[in-house]
C-alpha cells in the first residue's frame, strides 16, 4: 500500500512536471496552527475540585497538490489530499484523489466531482483501503436557476456569529448537513432561494442529514427543507426544515404500524454591519418526536449566539455571547434538562504571513433532572464549568 501511495504521488509530480506543455496549472497547498492555553475546568460534582491543564499543542493542517486546465468554458481540477492526526488514543488518515469539473453547452453548465481515496482511516477501523465507490453530487445550472441531484450540503445551518480561538461559544443552527437529495436554488429579489427535498428508509434515516428519525423495525422517511440567503439591508439566511417517518409495514409487520418519528428545525442567522464594525445573531429552535412500542420521546432545544467584531487598524476585537438550551421527555415526563451560556473575547493580528490571536473563553453547562428530587420536584444534577485564555498562531501556505 505504501508502495502504491509513493506511485500515485510521483504520478502527480510527473503531471505537475510536464504541465505547462498541455496548459495545466499546478499549486500546492498546505496550513499549520500553534497554540497556547491555561485551562481550568470543573466537572460541577459534589466536592469536585477545579482541573487546572497548561501547555502548548500544534497540528499541522493536510497537504493538497493540485493541477487545473481549463479549455474554454470548461474546466477540471485534479487534487491529490494527505490528511494525517494522531494523539495517544485516535488516528485518522485520509488519503485521496479528487477530480472536479465542469461543462457547458448551451446556456447550461454542469458540474460534478469524484473522490477516490487510496487510504480512508477512522478510530474504529485504523487504516484501510477504501471499501465503496465516493458520494458524489451533479449541479447544473444556466445562471439563474440551479439544481442539484446527490450528496452535497444542500441547506445552509443560516450561521452568521463568528467566535475566536477558544472555547467557549454554544452552538446555534439549523440542524442540517450534507445528505443524498435533490435541491433547486432560484434567484428571488435581493437573493437566492433554495427548496430540498430528502428521502430514506431504513433502521436509521436522518433528518435533512442531520437528526435521526430512525425506527428500530425499519422504516419510510421524507423531509423538506428551505433556505433564504440575501442582502436585505442586512446579510440575512434562514433555514426551515421536516422531516418525517412511519414504519415500514414489509418489515415492522402490525404490531409497530403506529411507530413513527418526526424532526423539525429552524434557523436564523443575521449580520448588520456597523461601519467597518459587524453585529450578528444566530437562533435556533429544533426538536424531534419519536414514538415506538407506543412510547413517546421528545426532544427540545433553542438557542442563540451574538457576535460583535470591531476593526481596529489591520486587527480585529471580538466578542461572543451565547446560550443554549434542551429537553427530554419520555412519556410525558421530563427525563433530562441542559441550559449552557458561554462568553468569548478574542483579538486577532496579522503579523506578516502569520495569524496570531489572543483569547479568552468561559462557559457553564448545567444538566439535571425534572423527576429526580423529593416527590419528583426537578433538580439541577450538576454545573460543569470551564474557563480557556491563551494564544494561538496560524499560517496558510
Amino acid at each position: 500500500m505504501k508502495q502504491l501511495s509513493k506511485i500515485m504521488l510521483a504520478a502527480v509530480a510527473s503531471v505537475a512536471l510536464a504541465a505547462p506543455a498541455f496548459g495545466w496549472d499546478f499549486g500546492a497547498s498546505g496550513s499549520s496552527t500553534a497554540t497556547y492555553t491555561r485551562s481550568t475546568t470543573n466537572t460541577g460534582a459534589e466536592a469536585a475540585e477545579d482541573v487546572v491543564a497548561n501547555g502548548v499543542t500544534s497540528s499541522g493542517g493536510g497537504i493538497s497538490i493540485s493541477s487545473s486546465h481549463a479549455d474554454g468554458a470548461n474546466s477540471a481540477t485534479l487534487t491529490y489530499s494527505l490528511d494525517f492526526d494522531s494523539d495517544a488514543a485516535a488516528m485518522d488518515l485520509n488519503e485521496s484523489f479528487s477530480l472536479s469539473a465542469s461543462k457547458k453547452v448551451g446556456k447550461w453548465t454542469g458540474s460534478s466531482a469524484t473522490t477516490q481515496y487510496i487510504q480512508d482511516a477512522s478510530d474504529a477501523t485504523g487504516a484501510r483501503t477504501m471499501g465503496a465507490n465516493s458520494s458524489a453530487v451533479i449541479t447544473l445550472t444556466d445562471g439563474s436557476i440551479t439544481y442539484k441531484l446527490g450528496s452535497a450540503a444542500h441547506l445552509s445551518t443560516a450561521e452568521k456569529a463568528v467566535n475566536g480561538p477558544m472555547d467557549g461559544a454554544q452552538d446555534a443552527e439549523a440542524r442540517v448537513d450534507s445528505f443524498n437529495g435533490f435541491s433547486v436554488g432560484l434567484g428571488v429579489g435581493p437573493g437566492t432561494i433554495t427548496v430540498a427535498i430528502d428521502e430514506g428508509s431504513g433502521a436509521t434515516p436522518t433528518a435533512l442529514g442531520e437528526d435521526n428519525t430512525g425506527i428500530a423495525c425499519g422504516s419510510q422517511a421524507m423531509g423538506f427543507g428551505f433556505n433564504f440567503s440575501g442582502d436585505v439591508g442586512a446579510d440575512l439566511s434562514f433555514t426551515y426544515g421536516s422531516s418525517s417517518a412511519s414504519a415500514d409495514a414489509a418489515s415492522c409487520g402490525d404490531n409497530n404500524t403506529s411507530d413513527a418519528a418526526t424532526a423539525n428545525t429552524m434557523g436564523l442567522g443575521v449580520a448588520v454591519p456597523i461601519g467597518g464594525m459587524s453585529l450578528a445573531l444566530d437562533y435556533e429552535s429544533s426538536g424531534t418526536t419519536n414514538t415506538q412500542a407506543k412510547v413517546e420521546t421528545v426532544t427540545a432545544g433553542s438557542g442563540f449566539e451574538i457576535s460583535f467584531t470591531m476593526p481596529l487598524s489591520d486587527a480585529t476585537l471580538g466578542l461572543n455571547v451565547s446560550s443554549h438550551a434542551n429537553e427530554t421527555t419520555v412519556a410525558g415526563v421530563v427525563t433530562a434538562l441542559g441550559a449552557s451560556a458561554g462568553t468569548e473575547l478574542w483579538y486577532t493580528v496579522p503579523i506578516g504571513p502569520v495569524g496570531l490571536s489572543i483569547g479568552y473563553g468561559s462557559s457553564a453547562v448545567a444538566s439535571g433532572c425534572a423527576t429526580c428530587g423529593e416527590d419528583g420536584a426537578a433538580v439541577v444534577v450538576s454545573t460543569a464549568t470551564a474557563t480557556q485564555m491563551g494564544a494561538e498562531m496560524t499560517m496558510s501556505f
